[in-house]
């Protein structure tokens, strides 16, 4: 077995998650729910950060990017049931990661723009003009992109189990244990 991703990573993966389905799950309790969004900010920030400077090739920013004519080719691969394996993200997973990192930062920004203008609390109430009005249609916003993200995570978890079957590799147990088969097919 070969450690595709590291203990730091497998670390942001995990508190991402729990931040989260806290802010999902706790969206009326507004000091909690306003924690972990800004947790989930400052954790996808440290992943772009991170992924900027990663030594590991499977953890860089740039792995998640792949040209048009690899993304089909796989796209057809997984249409016939024969997934090409990748050691990292395959081209699917890495537009998924690569939308989920830029719809939670998002998130998080006109979570916390929107609830300083329109309710005049929370910790941007100190840098924001007081504006009800724009501050509600922020947070519609807000909104929106939390129905983009659990669609990205049911895209996310869907590819996992595709991936997993069509594999025949256990991918949860790659990201949370130890880690993926080192040949690649």
């Amino acid at each position: 077995m070969v450690e595709v991703w590291s203990k730091k990573v497998r670390i942001f993966h995990s508190l991402l998650i729990l931040s989260i389905v806290v802010a999902f799950v706790l969206e009326d309790k507004k000091e909690i729910h306003e924690i972990a969004g800004y947790t989930a900010l400052l954790l996808v920030l440290f992943r772009i950060f991170y992924g900027l400077i990663a030594k590991n090739r499977y953890e860089r920013l740039s792995s998640l990017f792949f040209p048009p004519s690899e993304i089909w080719a796989f796209v057809k691969s997984v249409m016939k049931f024969a997934e090409k394996r990748y050691l990292g993200h395959n081209p699917l997973a890495g537009l998924v990661m690569f939308a989920m990192l830029v719809t939670i930062a998002t998130m998080a920004i006109t979570g916390g723009v929107g609830y300083a203008m329109k309710e005049e609390e929370g910790i941007l109430a100190l840098f924001v003009t007081p504006n009800f009005e724009l501050g509600k249609e922020i947070l519609g916003i807000h909104k929106i992109l939390s129905q983009i993200l659990l669609g990205l995570i049911g895209m996310h978890l869907m590819g996992v189990i595709v991936s997993s079957i069509q594999t025949k590799e256990n991918y949860i147990r790659a990201i949370f244990g130890d880690g993926k088969k080192k040949e690649e097919k």
